[in-house]
């Protein structure tokens, strides 16, 4: 397929089945936001290696682990505002490329998004109304 952007956001998606973007190899910008998506899987990434942009914001995910976003290798920028989500290990451990973040809107507890340096190329984070004590 030749299809570098698909938008298939507001629509009534609960999850993301493992081959459901397998015949979208040259992908390069997906927008999933204003569903119900309540996990990632690793296996979002594993047929887009191409993949630059990720809009998932206004979902339900809750938690988001290393295993997540392992093969998300390519992205630059990444849109999770507005779930309920909460970071476990290095999450973002795998996005070297990644310049724009936004967690904003979440439950995050904390400004740390892991244990150790990661997101050496990032230039914008928005990490705006969480629960930071």
């Amino acid at each position: 397929e030749n299809i570098t952007s698909l938008d298939m956001s507001h629509n009534q998606l609960v999850r993301i089945l493992p081959d459901s973007f397998s015949r979208y190899t040259g992908l390069l910008h997906l927008n999933i936001s204003y569903n119900s998506i309540t996990k990632l899987g690793g296996d979002l990434c594993q047929n887009l290696h191409l993949l630059l942009t990720l809009n998932m914001e206004h979902n339900d995910v809750h938690m988001l682990t290393k295993e997540d976003l392992n093969h998300c290798t390519s992205l630059t920028w990444l849109n999770m505002a507005s779930n309920r989500l909460r970071l476990q290990g290095e999450p973002f451990i795998a996005l070297q490329r990644l310049a724009f973040l936004d967690v904003s809107m979440n439950k995050l507890q904390s400004a740390m998004l892991g244990c150790q340096p990661q997101l050496p190329d990032l230039v914008t984070l928005n990490i705006g109304h969480n629960e930071f004590t």
